[in-house]
């Protein structure tokens, strides 16, 4: 999985996604903007295929860039960023309440290595947008912790039918 993940949009409004992981390299050819150097990591281009942005369509583009941005100063992992790439394309109603909650979430659990995630009901089609909080020690504290995050989240909810989770998996940051 990739360690740093850069997203871009091209001059046509093509959503790019740059990202360098230092034991596994992303499919694709090397940056011109970032020459490989000896004994440094080289970063790799993948063009997110299964879509491509129209003119109409390019503020949604800039807004999912953006909320990656974002997250990514926050602190935030993103493992499989061609996935919520993908789910944020087929439900962009659902950018916003992400970015909320991984605000609320990195303000309210300052300790937890936070990971945004798609997760996939293993009994049907559907898929969740999951942020997983993970933490070197577990007590506890750590259950009503994320439920006091939950509860507040969703208290400032309005008329949404959905929205993203917040939970643990009870496995360490290095685990994932």
């Amino acid at each position: 999985m990739p360690s740093v993940v850069r997203p871009e949009i091209s001059k046509e409004g093509e959503l790019h996604l740059w990202g360098v992981n230092e034991t596994q390299w992303l499919k694709g050819e090397p940056s011109p903007q970032s020459p490989v150097l000896p004994g440094e990591p080289a970063w790799l281009e993948t063009r997110i295929t299964p879509f491509k942005p129209s003119s109409t369509s390019s503020a949604l583009s800039e807004e999912i860039v953006e909320v990656l941005e974002q997250l990514e100063k926050m602190g935030i992992r993103v493992l499989t960023p061609d996935d919520v790439l993908q789910y944020f394309w087929e439900n962009p109603h659902l950018i916003e309440l992400t970015r909320d909650l991984a605000r609320l979430a990195r303000e309210r659990l300052p300790e937890a290595i936070l990971s945004l995630e798609i997760s996939r009901d293993p009994e049907g089609d559907e898929e969740y947008i999951v942020i997983y909080a993970r933490f070197r020690d577990y007590d506890e504290t750590i259950v009503r912790k994320i439920r006091d995050v939950r509860k507040e989240f969703i208290s400032r909810l309005s008329d949404e039918r959905e929205w993203p989770l917040l939970t643990t998996d009870f496995r360490t940051p290095e685990e994932t």
